[in-house]
């Protein structure tokens, strides 16, 4: 819900969340990475991605600490 209502700010003014729009990019990545890695098993994907949706920057750092080796 967060990523859905920063993408709509960014859509009404984009020249103001400039920063905002780098971080939708990040989360885009990591999610990107999730799904294309071979090594895990659809729980791990679905659970990797939940974390990160609905706990967008300490779910990144998480997942780069941690989940990004697989």
């Amino acid at each position: 819900m967060m990523l859905l209502n920063t993408l709509l700010d960014y859509v009404q003014n984009p020249f103001a969340s400039i920063p905002t729009f780098i971080w939708v990019i990040v989360l885009f990545i990591v999610i990107k990475n999730i799904w294309q890695s071979e090594n895990r098993s659809e729980t791990d994907k679905i659970l990797w991605t939940a974390l990160v949706f609905l706990f967008p920057i300490g779910g990144v750092l998480i997942w780069w600490l941690f989940g990004g080796k697989n």
